[in-house]
């Protein structure tokens, strides 16, 4: 089992969700998927991880991604900004 939890394993996990998000937007997927390539990068440099530290670290890193999206990302790009109407011609 740890042969399968490699950073090729998690590299793969994370094109897989994000393609997944591709697929079917919603900024869910995205941010597990990033967390995902930092698993790759994280084993790639300590290679002797244990799977289930691997989990763990996995599980604070999806939650770390997905609060930095709503705490930071996305009140970005809801922000209003100076001209609302500008592709709306009927609420002009």
């Amino acid at each position: 089992m740890d042969e399968l939890l490699t950073h090729y394993g998690w590299w793969l996990l994370s094109l897989v969700l994000i393609a997944a998000e591709v697929m079917a937007p919603g900024y869910f997927m995205l941010w597990i998927g990033i967390a995902a390539g930092f698993m790759g990068l994280l084993t790639l440099v300590l290679p002797g991880l244990s799977v289930m530290v691997q989990a763990i670290v996995f599980a604070l890193l999806s939650l770390a991604t997905c609060l930095v999206y709503w705490k930071y990302i996305r009140p970005l790009a809801e922000r209003r900004d100076d001209q609302p109407l500008l592709n709306r011609r009927g609420q002009r």
